[in-house]
């Protein structure tokens, strides 16, 4: 039998890399197999196509749909857990293919209920994605690796997850939900996808928003490069067993799972072990191909929707979806009128109100001989937990600048008992009479700072205790970057709500807003080079936006760190066509071409 495995150049190759896989099984089966792209080649003798129908209806070539002889010799292969848009596109489709099967048990039984002629087929172990062949000798130095496209269910719970998992090495790949055609820094493929789980111990797993279904593909992958899984409780998880072959934890105990399994070396290696011995022996990937030769065989066959067919209709309608507009923080109202009050002033006045005083500095901090400069500029009614968290970060490489202001005539605020209470720490609190706008703070304190890096305090942010540390390495590991970045988990009042800074460096992204909180490590001399950060009062709030896109015109870049070290109150509001249009023109080359909603 000769089977033609039918992808798309345009769609996801993560779809391509499980037709490859299937193709890869049916040979060792006994039969003939070929990977094509975008279209049906013409129907040969004893050929059988087999495709994923709402991927290549979506991607696919509308001059290359199957014509109906090629329908009555195609089986579906059905990848999509119930819930989903994408099982509904499924639905829609399948009917109009001679046969089907689905790699998920759950979706199998659906389908059925609805109707539908589908039988489930086993994804197992095949040798092409295994790098690891069983090496116990193999160094695993990151803990924990996460790969999991956007999702507005599993953002909030990596957020809520980082300040157990910031003591740890983790990766935390997350590209956006749209067509991923090549490989990305948050999208591995092929060979490094499978050397990156062989260089982990544990991958994470939580389920999207509609699905508690076992990711079998994602699953299987791990295991066949030694990397332990550690999921929510799953739907299709036989013949896996949680305990021998995975770990299982509910979604409010998975970071005590992780953190568990992590501190127990013998226990990984023994899951390790079991799995990957278990899925070699009793699910090897052959018995999906002598499957599907069984269920070739008994083609062709007139598929259920006969007449008239969806694969003529319109193509692409699963557009991938636009990012949110860039936000920007909004000041309090009483802190709106101040800047007003300033606007209004004679400009020598406004300069002599706003220039800073010290009002504070600890006993160590002239001899200090600092790497990092935190830079924080607080408001006079601002908590002091931003400052507790970089205190509890201090390891003797740091000094932190504060910078308030306050118009009236209180004797001692928070900010100053902070930097008295803490001796030990190399501080310096100054303090204007009316702020000038955040910008001109930061450029001040900037000006001041004597490391060699800078690290700016979002308003309403704080970090975890390592991340300083991992943020260091970055740039001393990248010395063309001009700053790096983390992930942002973002809390209303306990309860984290989004995942900030998620995506990598992408200068063309810009255009579509802003994803990089401002919470950033940057090299001094760079940043002062490039002018500081920006002044202009109609961008307050934009202030990190217009910097990233000042570095992007210029031929600079940002290193991404893909792990929650930093978190902020929630509180965010979108930007104003006004900004936008000032921003055009400040960018013209970057982003002159945005069209607004």
């Amino acid at each position: 039998m000769r089977f033609c495995f039918v992808s798309t150049h345009r769609g996801s190759h993560f779809m391509t890399e499980l037709l490859s896989a299937m193709a890869a099984a049916t040979e060792s089966a006994g039969h003939a197999a070929e990977l094509v792209f975008d279209e049906f080649p013409p129907l040969r003798e004893e050929c059988i196509y087999v495709v994923i129908p709402h991927e290549f209806h979506a991607w696919g070539k509308p001059g290359g749909f199957p014509d109906r002889p090629q329908r009555e010799r195609t089986i579906a292969l059905c990848t999509e857990n119930p819930g989903t848009e994408w099982f509904d596109a499924t639905y829609e489709l399948v009917p109009e293919l001679a046969a089907a099967v689905s790699i998920n048990r759950s979706s199998a039984a659906e389908l059925q209920r609805r109707g539908v002629r589908c039988e489930h087929i086993q994804l197992g172990y095949v040798p092409q994605w295994d790098t690891w062949s069983g090496d116990a000798t193999a160094q695993r130095p990151l803990d924990v690796l996460y790969l999991g496209a956007a999702d507005p269910r599993r953002d909030p719970l990596l957020a809520g997850l980082g300040k157990e998992l910031s003591v740890r090495e983790c990766e935390l790949l997350i590209p956006p939900l749209e067509p991923r055609t090549a490989p990305r820094p948050d999208f591995l493929t092929g060979s490094e996808k499978y050397h990156r789980l062989r260089s982990a111990k544990v991958l994470l797993n939580l389920h999207r928003t509609t699905s508690a279904s076992l990711e079998w593909m994602r699953f299987i992958e791990a295991i066949c490069n030694g990397c332990v899984v550690v999921s929510e409780p799953c739907l299709d998880n036989e013949p896996l067993i949680p305990g021998e072959h995975f770990v299982q934890a509910s979604a409010d105990r998975i970071a005590l799972a992780l953190n568990t399994v992590l501190d127990d070396p013998d226990r990984l290696r023994q899951i390790r072990a079991c799995a990957y011995e278990f899925i070699r022996g009793e699910l090897p990937m052959q018995h999906a191909g002598e499957r599907l030769g069984k269920l070739a065989s008994e083609l062709p066959r007139e598929p259920p929707a006969a007449h008239g067919s969806r694969f003529a209709d319109a193509h692409g309608t699963h557009a991938p979806p636009q990012l949110p507009q860039p936000r920007t923080r909004q000041p309090p109202p009483s802190v709106r009128a101040k800047r007003g009050w300033l606007r209004s002033l004679p400009a020598r006045t406004a300069n002599r109100l706003s220039r800073p005083t010290i009002v504070a500095t600890t006993p160590c901090y002239p001899a200090a001989a600092p790497r990092i400069s935190v830079l924080a500029v607080c408001r006079p009614d601002e908590k002091i937990e931003s400052l507790e968290s970089v205190a509890e970060a201090f390891d003797g490489s740091l000094e932190l600048l504060v910078l308030d202001w306050q118009t009236d005539d209180r004797s001692t605020t928070t900010h100053e008992r902070f930097v008295r209470d803490r001796p030990w720490l190399p501080a310096m609190l100054l303090r204007q009479s009316a702020s000038r706008g955040r910008g001109h703070s930061l450029n001040m304190l900037t000006e001041r700072s004597r490391g060699d890096y800078v690290f700016v305090l979002g308003a309403g942010c704080g970090i975890y205790p390592s991340a300083l540390k991992r943020l260091v390495a970055t740039l001393d590991a990248d010395p063309s970057a001009f700053f790096c970045y983390p992930m942002v988990a973002a809390f209303d009042g306990d309860r984290p709500t989004q995942l900030l800074g998620s995506l990598p460096w992408e200068p063309e992204r810009l255009k579509r807003g802003n994803w990089i909180d401002d919470t950033a490590l940057l090299r001094r001399e760079r940043l002062l080079a490039l002018g500081g950060y920006c002044t202009d009062r109609r961008l307050a709030g934009w202030e990190g936006f217009e910097l990233w896109c000042r570095c992007a015109e210029s031929g600079g870049r940002g290193a991404h760190v893909p792990q929650v070290l930093a978190w902020r109150r929630a509180g965010v509001v979108p930007g104003t066509s006004e900004m936008w249009t000032l921003m055009r023109a400040r960018f013209p080359r970057l982003l002159g071409d945005r069209k607004d909603d």
